[in-house]
């Protein structure tokens, strides 16, 4: 075999592109991993030293032969081997990592020997990094071992003092995310906990008298860790397992469990000490349980108990045993107490060797954490009763938020409900157990009015566009004779949220018939009829509404000096059936209700039609006769009053079915817009292409509210809610054709698009009109 020799790196040989690369016993320095040469080539240790100057990653095979491997990293650099460390032949030996640098193993790795940290930086990734999980990490006072996110060692681990550095701790590093040492740590070298990241011991920690430091991020005891442990500030100490002492800084944190909401039982066999501004993190739970800290010996007590509370069905007065010393307090008390529930107040008790923790209602109303005037008004009403503010109130009666009206029978279940949960959860529960989507559905109501308002104004009058051709052709006999029409239509919309009141979607469809006479060449008296079906659903399938309409109306139309001319009333009639769903953290309900309402609308509309673009040439025979323009242009004005009325009704439901008010709401509905026809001639006979672009403006009432108070609170105070509101302007786009069946049958469809503000709604519509 051939060896060649690397040019100024005498203690290294490789195989040209192929061979091994041999660590010989030479001092000069290696600062890239080209100078290994080919990278398909495996590095191969043999009773030498390998010393690295330069950052750089190798994933090229590694080879321990016949002694342990020897690496030495300088000060400021790292070395990352990606590759697999594995013995060459029948070797055993293991790893030693000297030099202030960093050493990074990542590999899946299968060494049979140990690992030996004597100075620097020890970085390990996955769960092979030290090759068989029977091999031992040595780690001498003053070297760091660093663990990657979600690293898991099985090694055991050996603490190794160092009289050189005898200061100096074993530095255990976690920079972010959770890491485990699962293998078992032996040894007396004191140790500290670096990074923001979370340590887990999940092994046993038999090392004594070793005293653990956590100085930043979490150490998670699992099991059992036999030495001392203090928590310096902003860092915690965590798990469900047993230290020997503790001693918990000021700003430092003892939190049993992992500090996620889960409850634990965490044992000190000695002494735990708090000390002035540490802080006692409990978890609690509605079902009754809570995070506890059992002491074997003597607790010293001092600094802040912190309560996290998770949702769910509290009740307010939940008692809970959090910290028990067989050896008692020594007269110490904790100086403060919190909690993330805003109107529940943590208050502690103590006997010789128990620390109880109440959570009792303190003097902060509802309202203060509601945003909106709708989730202001349902505080106010519910937070009837505070207790530590009226103590002299008798309990069997409850006080509403004006002091002056007492109020009998409420249904306790939404006040305690709601005291119980944090700030989101409280806002949410006065949002959903308002009125809002009642207001709502009437604001939709009186929106959608405009479907047979436009289904009148499209189809009647002498401007008419249900007939394709110019006058001449047929149009003029049509003008005196009885003439029926209909309109069948469907349309989406959506509505975004406003004002804390969410968004809601609606779908429509109906069909409107209508029968025109005329009175004389100018005037057409009308009158027409239809039904329609609308679904309307909030976001989050919160609620949801059926309503069933039925029209009634009568019109107007006449042409005088070339103005067109619509006039119309029209009645409906509503049949509502709505269904909602409270659901916050312990409060639920399922609530329905059914009522009816009316719509009442006047309108009118007045069109200028401006003929222009000359005349159009139509073949009648063999002739080519000039008939009237094929192209009309029509400026036009609208206006409409529109009222629409709702009864009051109750819900059928629990504690949050409301009792509402009959309410009204009046709008005075405008546009403005501009509508262009064009006669076409198929080879199926006359068509009409027809297009309009308006700008709309309401007036009046726009904002929604409804007025309610709750069922089962008899004399219990009014509250308000508000729903969406009417747009204030909008543009809409029609687009649409008409072609001529017969001399006696037309039929047309189209497009229709309203647009405002984070609102849109889109639909077609398919209109059908004869003669008689």
């Amino acid at each position: 075999m051939t060896i060649h020799k690397i040019s100024l790196w005498p203690w290294v040989l490789c195989l040209a592109m192929a061979g091994p690369a041999w660590a010989q016993l030479d001092t000069d320095w290696i600062y890239n991993e080209a100078q290994w040469g080919s990278p398909d080539a495996p590095f191969v240790f043999s009773g030498s030293t390998l010393y690295t100057a330069g950052t750089f990653e190798s994933g090229r095979q590694v080879l321990i032969g016949d002694s342990a491997a020897e690496i030495h990293v300088q000060e400021g650099t790292r070395l990352h081997l990606s590759g697999v460390i594995s013995n060459a032949e029948a070797g055993m030996f293991g790893l030693q990592k000297f030099g202030p640098g960093t050493l990074a193993l990542s590999g899946q790795n299968t060494y049979q020997g140990n690992t030996q940290l004597h100075e620097g930086t020890l970085y390990v990734a996955g769960q092979d990094a030290l090759g068989r999980h029977s091999n031992t990490l040595l780690a001498h006072q003053g070297s760091a071992v660093h663990y990657a996110d979600g690293a898991t060692l099985f090694n055991q681990q050996h603490l190794r003092e160092n009289s050189a550095v005898p200061d100096a701790s074993v530095e255990w590093r976690v920079d972010s995310g959770v890491a485990i040492q699962a293998g078992t740590v032996l040894g007396s070298a004191p140790v500290v906990k670096q990074g923001l990241g979370t340590l887990r011991l999940t092994g046993i920690a038999a090392s004594y008298p070793a005293y653990f430091t956590v100085n930043q991020g979490a150490l998670a005891v699992e099991w059992h860790l036999a030495g001392s442990v203090q928590v310096n500030q902003g860092a915690r100490l965590e798990g469900s397992g047993t230290v020997r002492s503790a001693t918990i800084q000021p700003g430092g944190v003892l939190s049993p469990g992992s500090g996620k909401g889960d409850t634990a039982v965490f044992t000190v066999t000695d002494q735990l000490e708090f000390q002035p501004g540490a802080v006692f993190e409990l978890d609690a739970r509605a079902s009754g349980e809570a995070d506890l800290v059992q002491v074997a010996g003597k607790a010293l007590l001092d600094g802040q108990v912190m309560t996290r509370a998770e949702a769910g069905k509290w009740r307010s007065r939940t008692s809970y045993t959090v910290l028990q010393a067989l050896d008692g307090f020594d007269g110490t008390q904790f100086a403060s107490t919190t909690t993330n529930l805003p109107f529940l107040k943590p208050v502690l008790s103590y006997d010789d060797q128990n620390v109880y923790l109440r959570l009792e209602r303190n003097r902060r109303p509802l309202v203060d954490v509601a945003e909106t005037p709708t989730e202001k008004e349902v505080a106010e009403v519910v937070d009837i009763l505070v207790p530590d503010i009226a103590p002299n109130v008798p309990p069997d009666l409850v006080i509403d938020a004006k002091p002056e009206v007492v109020l009998e029978n409420l249904e306790p279940v939404i006040y305690e409900e709601i005291v119980v949960m944090n700030e989101p959860q409280a806002r949410e529960a006065f949002k959903q157990l308002s009125g809002s989507w009642v207001a709502s559905v009437r604001s939709a109501m009186l929106e959608d009015s405009r479907f047979v308002r436009e289904a009148v104004l499209q189809n009647t009058g002498f401007s008419a566009a249900v007939w394709a051709g110019p006058e001449n052709q047929g149009r003029q006999e049509r003008r005196h004779t009885p003439r029926m029409w209909s309109q069948a239509f469907y349309s989406s919309a959506e509505r975004a949220e406003q004002g804390g009141t969410p968004a809601d979607t609606r779908d429509i469809g109906g069909l409107v018939l209508g029968l025109e006479q005329p009175l004389n060449a100018d005037w057409r008296v009308g009158g027409f009829m239809g039904a329609q079906h609308s679904t309307m659903r909030r976001h989050q399938a919160m609620a949801s509404a059926r309503i069933d309409s039925l029209h009634a109306g009568l019109s107007l139309a006449g042409r005088w000096r070339d103005v067109d001319l619509i006039l119309g009333v029209a009645r409906t009639w509503h049949k509502i059936r709505s269904q909602r769903t409270v659901a916050v953290a312990g409060l639920h309900d399922a609530i329905s209700g059914n009522y009816r309402g009316r719509t009442l609308q006047v309108f009118g509309e007045l069109a200028l039609p401006v003929r222009w673009l000359g005349k159009a040439l139509v073949k009648m025979g063999s002739s080519i006769l000039s008939v009237e323009p094929a192209t009309t242009v029509s400026p036009f004005v609208r206006m409409a009053w529109v009222r629409a009325d709702a009864t009051g009704f109750k819900e059928s439901g629990g504690a949050a079915a409301l009792a509402v008010f009959p309410q009204s709401q009046t709008a005075l509905l405008s546009a403005v817009g501009l509508r262009a026809e064009h006669d076409i001639e198929t080879g199926a006979g006359m068509a009409k292409l027809r297009g309009e672009l308006a700008w709309h403006h309401a007036g009046g009432n726009l904002r929604a509210f409804s007025r309610q108070r709750f069922k089962d609170g008899a004399g219990q105070g009014m509250f308000v809610s508000e729903g969406l509101p009417l747009a204030r302007q909008a543009w809409s786009l029609k687009l649409g054709v008409v072609a001529n069946l017969s001399r006696r049958v037309s039929l047309g469809m189209g497009y229709a698009g309203q647009f405002s503000s984070r609102r849109q709604d889109h639909g077609a519509s398919l209109n059908m009109a004869w003669v008689f």
